[in-house]
C-alpha cells in the first residue's frame, strides 16, 4: 500500500495511491489529522485500528503532492555510507577518516540524526531497511511514524576523479516550489582583499573588520586589536590567531 499526502483545491488530504500510480482515494478523516500526512494513518495503525474509510478516487495528475510526513515529530535518522557506490567514491575521496585501510564498506551501520526540515530519496544497499531498525532500536526506542534516511547515492563531487569543486562564476540556487528560491554566486577574492585580511591580525572574516585597516598588525603577543567590536581582541599577528579576552571592553 502507498500512501500519499497531497493537496487538493487547496485542501490537505491523504489517501491511498492505486496500484497503477494513476489515482489516489483520500482516507475519510478531518482536514486537521490529514495536514500531518500519513502519520495519522501510522499512528492509527499502531494502535490497532482499521483503515479510514476511502473517499472516491481522484486522478493522481490532478493533485499535487506534498511531504508523506510534513512535520515528523522527531529528528529524522540517517544512515551514513549505505549505498556502495556512494562509500566507495567517498572512501576513494581522502576526506573520510573513517574508512579503514583497504576497506570501503563499513562494517556496521553508521548512523546520525538531522532536523525534521530537510527532505531527498532513494538502490545498491549495503545494509537492508531489517537491518537498520534492528541496530537502531538496540540503541534507542523506534516509535511509529519515525523515520529513517537510508543513505547518500553516489554522485558528490568529491567522488570525481579529478574531484569537482565550486568554481568561480558557479552560482549556487536552493528552491522550494510555491516559495521561491534563493542564489549564492561563487566569486574568487581578489589579492587585494586577500592582502588587506593578511594585514588585520584579527580579522578571521571580513565581517570582523570591513575595512581590513583598522587593526594595528604587531608581531608580539597581546597587542591590542582595534576592531570596533564591543568585546577586546588579544591577537598574535605572527601565527593570525584571533581569541576573544575574557574581560570585556568598557
Amino acid at each position: 500500500m502507498k500512501i500519499a499526502a497531497y493537496v487538493r483545491d487547496g485542501v490537505s488530504n491523504v489517501g491511498r495511491v492505486s496500484a497503477d500510480l494513476q489515482s489516489v482515494q483520500a482516507f475519510a478523516v478531518p482536514t486537521e489529522a490529514a495536514e500531518r500526512g500519513a502519520l495519522v494513518i501510522v499512528e492509527a495503525l499502531a494502535r490497532g485500528e482499521k483503515l479510514p474509510a476511502l473517499l472516491a478516487p481522484v486522478p493522481l495528475s490532478s493533485v499535487k503532492l506534498t511531504a508523506p510526513i510534513p512535520r515528523p515529530r522527531r529528528n529524522i535518522f540517517c544512515v551514513g555510507k549505505n549505498y556502495y557506490a556512494h562509500a566507495r567514491e567517498f572512501a576513494g575521496s581522502g576526506f573520510d577518516g573513517s574508512a579503514k585501510a583497504g576497506s570501503d564498506i563499513p562494517e556496521v551501520p553508521i548512523y546520525f540524526t538531522k532536523v525534521p526540515e530537510c527532505v531527498v530519496g532513494p538502490t545498491d544497499f549495503i545494509f537492508n531497511i531489517p537491518t537498520l531498525i534492528e541496530t537502531l532500536s538496540a540503541g534507542i526506542t523506534l516509535y511509529s511514524g519515525d523515520i529513517i534516511a537510508t543513505g547518500t547515492p553516489a554522485g558528490l563531487g568529491i567522488g570525481f576523479k579529478p574531484p569537482k569543486y565550486l568554481q568561480h562564476g558557479d552560482v549556487v540556487r536552493q528552491e522550494i516550489d510555491g516559495i521561491g528560491g534563493i542564489e549564492n554566486p561563487v566569486r574568487k577574492r581578489s589579492r587585494d582583499s586577500r592582502r588587506r585580511l593578511r594585514q588585520c591580525g584579527c580579522a578571521t572574516t571580513a565581517r570582523h573588520c570591513a575595512a581590513a585597516t583598522r587593526c594595528r598588525p604587531r608581531t608580539a603577543w597581546g597587542a591590542r586589536c582595534n576592531n570596533p567590536a564591543r568585546s577586546s581582541r588579544r591577537i598574535c599577528a605572527g601565527t593570525r590567531v584571533a581569541r576573544r579576552s575574557l574581560r570585556p571592553r568598557r
